[in-house]
């Protein structure tokens, strides 16, 4: 495998390297059958690293596979505990609450750095694998730290949380990296496959890592459980258990342009890129529609202090979120995978906006009527906005792999999501600042007077169908945006 690795090799054909694999693979002969010396070299180097290198289950691959788990288990393992922590220990407001919400998710917006960083600085002749490394560690220490405190303050837990995430997130991006790397050897027909799996194991560390964290977090309502501590603790431990023994086995493939790769070639590469019609109208959409997602700021708040939730009834409605992530992400793989992108978006949009609007019920107690009970019509709600979410967001993703030119992956593909996480950032600035609009206070939502809830609601939920308006700047389909950009018009 040195012919993927950066740094200079001498004349890696495919025919001489073809002989020391199959003497230390025993698999290699199947994959690659007898040599055909009718084959040019550039053909043999495409049927090894299209054979070994898109199969998720070979072990230079699977340290990828189990680092998007783990990032999916980080997310949702301390969801609940936290937020449930800050609100009954620490008696944080909507306000404080969601700072701590804007703070965890800016880091998510740094990923452009992260890119340029591992683009543009190799490390002992790496571009991804020492900083994929760096970030891991950051978040265990991060978490080891938060232990080692007892009972962290508000200022504490959100200054933890945000260092914490910016390693995860490094971490993350090393990991799409290499993955946008080896999804270049798919074809035209099934580029996004090994993106959608990647994004499917974490919506499974989702799963698993929210149920586990709704579980082990419960002392107010079973009298046992974890403390916040160990939560901490237990989420540093994860990732040591899971991404590090995979991790030596981990190849990164190397890139033509390694040796020309700079901070100048970068960000030139980049802005040549961002000048394609094909990248800035999509984008465009991307960012209005993601801005106007504005989240109701004060919705968890009104579950704990308004309708008395539990911790325990908060992790099930955070397990029910993630479980429907992973099933959007398998019903997009399997059901809508060649469908317009467009209609996805106006068919999830309309979907997303009905079952937002139906929090009023909940709200006017209209379901105890019918005999429903407050969490399982706040599980309906939560789960179709997950699985709302989950749908959409795989087109956007297909479309990032497709617009990465070659050696400036993690640049390109990190800044087109960074586009899209800053203005998930920006939503919930708006969310929060919508908070002082109208009381919604802890002690307001307590005493049942719900009228501020109700306008916010009603806010919020239009504005994040409003921009499906302008759905007509996205590409419907992988062939139009490929035309797009083979036109050129910037």
């Amino acid at each position: 495998f040195e012919m993927y690795l950066p740094g200079p090799t001498p004349n890696p054909y495919v025919k001489q390297v073809s002989p020391h694999v199959n003497e230390n693979n025993d698999e290699s002969s199947a994959l690659l059958g007898d040599v055909d010396d009718s084959k040019d070299d550039q053909t043999y180097e495409k049927e090894i690293k299209t054979a070994f290198f898109l199969d998720i289950s070979r072990k230079e691959n699977i340290c990828l596979m189990l680092s998007y788990f783990s990032v999916g288990f980080a997310l949702y393992f301390t969801a609940t505990p936290i937020y449930y922590y800050l609100v009954t220990i620490k008696d944080a407001s909507s306000t404080e609450t969601g700072v701590y919400s804007t703070l965890t998710g800016l880091p998510w917006s740094f990923k452009i750095f992260y890119g340029l960083l591992s683009d543009a600085i190799p490390i002992f002749g790496y571009r991804r694998k020492p900083y994929f490394l760096i970030g891991w560690v950051v978040f265990i220490i991060c978490n080891v730290i938060l232990a080692s405190i007892g009972s962290p303050s508000i200022t504490a837990t959100i200054v933890g949380n945000f260092i914490m995430m910016c390693g995860l997130l490094l971490a993350d991006v090393c990991t799409d990296t290499m993955c946008v790397e080896r999804a270049k050897l798919e074809t035209d027909i099934t580029r996004g496959t090994l993106q959608s799996s990647g994004y499917t194991f974490r919506a499974l560390g989702m799963v698993i890592g929210a149920i586990l964290g709704a579980i082990v977090y419960n002392q107010a309502s079973w009298g046992w459980g974890l403390t916040i501590s160990q939560i901490y603790l237990l989420n540093g431990i994860f990732p040591l258990i899971t991404v590090g023994p995979a991790f030596y086995t981990l190849v990164e493939l190397g890139s033509a342009n390694y040796n020309n790769l700079n901070f100048q070639v970068q960000l030139v590469e980049v802005w040549q890129t961002l000048k394609l019609r094909a990248v800035w109208q999509p984008m465009i959409f991307v960012y209005i529609y993601n801005v106007l997602q504005i989240p109701n700021a004060a919705w968890n708040n009104y579950l704990v202090e308004g309708l008395n939730f539990t911790d325990f009834e908060l992790g099930l409605i955070t397990i029910s979120g993630a479980l429907m992530t992973w099933l959007g992400l398998l019903v997009y793989k399997n059901y809508f995978f060649q469908t317009g992108w467009q209609s996805i978006y106006i068919m999830t949009s309309a979907l997303g906006l009905v079952f937002s609007l139906l929090q009023l019920l909940l709200i006017y107690q209209i379901n105890r009527k019918f005999g429903i009970p407050d969490i399982v019509f706040a599980l309906g709600d939560t789960t179709i906005a997950a699985f709302v979410a989950a749908i959409q967001y795989m087109p956007t993703c297909i479309m990032y792999v497709v617009l990465c030119p070659d050696g400036s992956e993690g640049t390109t593909y990190a800044l087109l999501t960074t586009i899209s996480n800053l203005a998930g950032t920006v939503a919930s600035d708006f969310g929060s600042w919508m908070t002082e609009i109208w009381n919604v206070s802890n002690s307001t939502l307590k005493a049942g007077h719900n009228g501020g809830l109700v306008k916010l609601t009603i806010l919020t939920s239009c504005l994040q169908f409003s921009p499906i308006l302008l759905v007509f700047l996205l590409p419907n389909t992988k062939e139009q945006q490929k035309k797009m950009r083979e036109k050129g018009d910037t």
